[in-house]
Order: structure tokens, then sequence, then C-alpha cells
């Protein structure tokens, strides 16, 4: 069985549990996880390794701890998660020649190179300075949505080493549960974090208006992020307090829990002012793996995770009262919700299933290595 090295330097996130998922699917390559810092520890047992020292040495690739590790692990292929990331190993794999794969997610092919220069992030800036060196390294660039394949394609990025690939989710482990009861008011779950991509103050607007029609209507919002006293502000504002309530970050099971009991699943996503748009959202793909329709926007790569109209509604970003018209007839329509909740099941096994999909990765692994 080959050896494949997966990188990401924040390794761990809870927003990312896509990387380990995708790691522990695959059958013919022996994965081990590699960053420079974790946060906190996999939900999975799996093979990791988090480097001792990083910093300017590691960039110009004069870390002798990741050079050790690749000459006893002897991967068959590198494979690193966000194009950012994968800049990071430029300077290391100079005098090795050992193939690459670059998952590109999101922000990393939409936010504009010069937002990245004026970042004072160095691994930003690094990467916007050598995003041309990466174009030329790396054998293969899987882009999670074709929004983010075109996006790769204006930056420059060689087209014939593109490749839309949807990463999927466990559909097995995420599935509805029959015995699982629905919140008792109608409620309308997100999960987000509180930036500006993700559009959370228009959604809080919206609901003031689907109070207006659903009294009852109860807005459930998890997560955390840099917006978030200005949302607190926003709801006391709106008098929504008592019925828009703050979670803080939740565990991924506790997520998952809440979608399976919200009425509707909503995070409106925008196109930041840096540029950054949704690369696809997986969270867009748990909740309709459980039954529960999804209300957000044409925004990204979301019209390839949601069918506008069959498993769910999309309107157009920023746009406060389309958004209340859709979460509002939902709320109202008890069969609309059950009819768009079986259609999203089926578009998430056929389309969305991580066996399948990670099948096809290491063929995509097979024609490099």
């Amino acid at each position: 069985m080959n050896n494949t090295l997966v990188w990401r330097y924040q390794l761990f996130k809870p927003s990312e549990h896509f990387i380990l998922n995708q790691t522990q699917m695959l059958k013919d390559y022996s994965p081990l996880l590699v960053g420079g810092k974790t946060f906190g520890t996999p939900q999975y047992p799996t093979p990791y390794r988090c480097l001792d020292s990083m910093g300017g040495a590691f960039l110009l690739g004069k870390s002798l701890e990741f050079q050790q590790l690749l000459t006893e692990f002897r991967p068959a292929l590198i494979h690193a998660h966000f194009c950012i990331d994968a800049s990071m190993l430029l300077g290391i794999l100079r005098t090795r020649n050992i193939p690459l794969v670059v998952t590109c997610h999101g922000f990393d092919a939409s936010v504009r190179r010069g937002q990245m220069l004026r970042s004072g992030k160095i691994p930003w800036i690094w990467h916007a300075l050598h995003e041309k060196s990466l174009g030329k390294r790396a054998d293969v660039f899987i882009c999670v949505s074709d929004f983010i394949r075109r996006k790769m394609a204006e930056r420059g990025y060689p087209e014939h080493k593109l490749k839309t690939h949807y990463i999927g989710i466990d559909t097995e482990r995420i599935k509805p549960d029959g015995q699982a009861n629905k919140f008792e008011r109608p409620t309308v779950f997100s999960a987000a974090r509180f930036t500006e991509k993700k559009g959370l103050e228009y959604l809080v607007e919206a609901f003031r208006k689907v109070r207006a029609d659903c009294p009852d209507a109860e807005l459930i919002l998890a997560g955390d992020g840099p917006l978030r006293p200005r949302l607190e502000r926003q709801i006391a504002e709106l008098g929504l307090a008592k019925c828009v309530k703050l979670t803080g970050t939740l565990p991924h099971s506790n997520v998952l829990e809440m979608m399976r009991r919200a009425w509707l699943f909503c995070v409106p996503s925008i196109t930041a002012s840096n540029g950054d748009a949704e690369g696809l959202g997986m969270v867009f793909l748990e909740a309709q793996a459980l039954k529960t329709p999804v209300v957000s926007t044409r925004s990204g790569g979301i019209p390839e995770a949601v069918r506008d109209g069959e498993t769910g509604h999309l309107v157009e970003e920023r746009n406060a009262d389309a958004l209340a018209e859709k979460i509002t007839a939902l709320l109202r329509d008890e069969s609309a919700r059950t009819t768009m909740g079986e259609s999203a099941r089926t578009h998430i096994e056929q389309r969305f299933d991580i066996r399948t999909q990670t099948t096809i990765l290491e063929s995509i692994y097979q024609g490099i290595a």
C-alpha cells in the first residue's frame, strides 16, 4: 500500500471535519496527517504528527524535521489542503520529486491577491508572492466546486491541472433519525463562523420579517467569530432577543443534532469585501443529508450543493426580503418541507457520498503517483 502525506498547517479545526473524514475513507493509500499546530484532537483515531518548529526556516525549505519525516515515511504523494498551505511546502519540495496534490477549498481561490498581500498574515503574503510557482510545481489542483475551478483559472493556474471534485460527506453516519423529534416551535437553525462571508446580518434582518408572519418562530445561531458583538447589537436593536439564540461554537455532533431537529437550515452567504466566497459549503450537504431543507443564496458554489426549488430555496445575496419570504413559506408548509427533505437526502446520496467520492480521489492519486 502506498503512503500519502496529508498536509494542513492547522489540523483538526472544528469547521474542517471534512479533511479528516476524507482521509479516513482512503483504502489504497495509507495516510499520515501532518501539520504545524493542532486544534484539539481528532474525532477518530488517526495517525498524525504536529511539527515542533515552524517559521521562516520552514518556508525556505530548511526544516530538518520535515525532511527527515519525508525520508522515513516515503510518501508516494503529498496531498495539501488549501493553496496557502501548499505554498508553504515549496521550499521543502524544491529538492524532492514527490507528486503534489492541492485541494482548493474557497478563500484560497477567491480572496484577491492584493488583499492577501495587505493581510499582514505571513502565510498569505508568502502564497501571494509564490502563487505562480505553486501553479508550476503542483501536479493537480482539486477544486471543491466548478465555481472554485473557474476562480482558479481566472487566477492563472494551468487549466489542464484543475479538476472539480466534491469531497462529500459520510451518508452512513450523517443520516436522519426516525426517533428524533423536530422542535415544537418553527425553528430556523444556522451554523457558521460569524464573519462577513456568512451573511448572518441579513438572516437576522430577515427574521424580523419572519416573526411578523410566524410569531412563534425561533432562530438559533451556532458559532462565533469577530462579528459576534455586531450581531448581538443588531438582535437587541430589532427587539429579537427573546427569539434569537446564540449558542456559541458547538461540537460537530451537537450541530448535526440541531440540524436534525430544525425545520430548516439557513446560512445566507455573500461575497465578502475581499472577494472571499463560499467554495461549496459542507454544512449545506450535512443539513440535506438529514432531510432538512436549506434556504441560502446563489453565492459561490452553493448552487452546486443545493438544488433551488427542489432541495431548498436560493435567493440573491444581501436580499433580506427574499430570504424572509422563502423562510416564511417553508415554515408554513409542512408538506413542502417533507418533500424537499426527501429530495435533499436523495440528492446527497447520489452526488456527495464520501465513499464514492474518495474512490474517485484515489483514481486521481493513481494518475500522478
